[in-house]
């Protein structure tokens, strides 16, 4: 039995099922030379996801790109959608979910999700209390410190013998 978890951008939607629903369909990018196939990359994911009962719909991203939308089969496009194809930006993601509610569907994954969990500086937060604290980080630091302690070390005796033979030579005291 093949089941499919809904990704962890879900998550963030209070007492969401984490498995996937009857109401539930699938968007896929489709190949970019024949539109009723989906992308290789996901060609293997997309027929598992059809045996299992799910709903696929494709997309072209090449016409995404220059602004237009068309899912195929267009006749059934409706329900939640899961987008499972290239990683976005935020402003791409936002602008496939405003494409994808234009045509009378919702997204599984917001674009505020999206962008929460796609990018480090803004899912951290939502995890850094169980996160454990990165030692490794610390001694790097700890060590790069005495590396420019022992380096000015390095270079402050140096230029002290330099202005030290440097006094010798024009104020030596004159023999006689």
């Amino acid at each position: 039995m093949l089941r499919i978890l809904v990704p962890s951008a879900a998550l963030q939607r209070p007492l969401r099922p984490t498995l996937a629903t009857p109401n539930m369909h699938l968007l896929y990018p489709c190949d970019p030379f024949d539109k009723k196939k989906p992308d290789e990359a996901y060609e293997e994911e997309f027929s598992a996801a059809q045996s299992a009962g799910f709903t696929c719909f494709l997309f072209s991203s090449e016409d995404f790109e220059l602004g237009e939308f068309k899912p195929r089969p267009a006749n059934a496009f409706e329900g939640e959608i899961l987008y499972r194809g290239w990683m976005l930006t935020p402003t791409r993601y936002a602008q496939l979910q405003e494409a994808i509610e234009s045509k009378g569907a919702t997204v599984v994954v917001t674009a505020e999700n999206y962008r929460r969990c796609h990018y480090l500086p803004e899912w951290y937060d939502q995890c850094k209390d169980v996160t454990p604290e990165n030692d490794r980080a610390v001694e790097r630091r700890r060590l790069c410190v005495f590396a420019l302690c022992d380096r000015l070390d390095r270079l402050l005796r140096q230029r002290l013998r330099q202005i030290t033979h440097h006094f010798a030579r024009v104020y030596r005291p004159e023999r006689g």
